[in-house]
């Protein structure tokens, strides 16, 4: 699934102005595949809807305690092997999720020497109940029901400390519906139509530039023109105007999305 498509990012640009001519379709993919992209990494994880199974933690990042203190505790793992555990202040109860928002769990594993096994080892004795843990969700239903800071919680025992002890499959992301022009979460496809109509320009700048070696200030296709500021780029590498760097998720697209970056990647 996609957050967009070629005919609305064509669409969007004609709407600004511009026609698109059919000679830059390969172009306009590229736009929006590099947009859609630059999206993801700006907000930390891939926004459309998604079954995913990650093996967590890897590391404090994603595994958090409650206060602070020193205690140390110790477990028996499925396979009988004593395993040590966080309890007390240093009791790791909360593990963060890497995909948004999160919509429910499917199965939760948790044996700290799955990995004495080569490929892994999860036995139904280390599958968690459901009454062991729960979503950071303010409400059971509607758009509050989505956990956007991806925090599973632990009310019974702690998490394993282990890298990648915790096997978790779960539902994560918005439909189509939902990330529809009036949908409820119509933010993340203006993030994209918005650098894919700037980077689509910019594109082909770039290729001029790797085919003649030549100052690139402007660029035109048949009724498809864009202009830029600088001084170009006059070889492979150049930065200044156009350039040569990777495709850009620029600041109109950022002002969409800022307030839904993954809490626990940019804290």
């Amino acid at each position: 699934m996609s957050i967009t498509n070629n005919t609305d990012v064509i669409k969007y640009v004609q709407a600004c102005g511009q026609n698109v001519p059919d000679k830059l379709t390969l172009l306009v993919t590229l736009a929006r595949n590099a947009a859609e992209q630059s999206l993801r990494q700006f907000i930390g994880y891939r926004v459309e809807r998604q079954t995913v199974t990650e093996y967590l933690p890897w590391g404090e990042g994603n595994l958090r305690a409650e206060g602070d203190g020193s205690a140390a505790g110790f477990d028996l793992s499925p396979s009988g092997l004593v395993v040590s555990r966080g309890v007390g202040r240093t009791s790791r109860r909360e593990l963060v999720l890497g995909q948004l928002p999160v919509r429910s769990i499917t199965t939760v594993y948790d044996n700290p020497t799955a990995w004495n096994v080569a490929g892994g080892d999860w036995p139904s004795s280390s599958l968690l109940p459901a009454n062991c843990y729960y979503l950071d969700m303010p409400e059971a239903s509607g758009s509050a029901a989505y956990c956007w800071s991806g925090i599973l919680a632990r009310n019974v025992g702690s998490w394993a400390t282990v890298a990648r002890a915790v096997k978790v499959t779960y539902e994560a992301g918005l439909d189509a519906t939902e990330l529809a022009d009036d949908g409820e979460f119509p933010q993340f496809r203006m993030a994209v139509l918005t650098a894919a109509a700037m980077n689509l320009g910019k594109i082909l700048a770039r290729g001029r530039v790797a085919l003649t070696g030549h100052i690139v200030s402007s660029v035109s296709i048949e009724d498809f023109a864009a202009s830029f500021s600088g001084t170009g780029g006059t070889a492979l590498g150049s930065a200044d105007g156009v350039g040569l760097a990777a495709v850009d998720f620029p600041t109109e697209s950022r002002m969409w999305v800022k307030g839904f970056k993954h809490p626990a990647y940019f804290a």
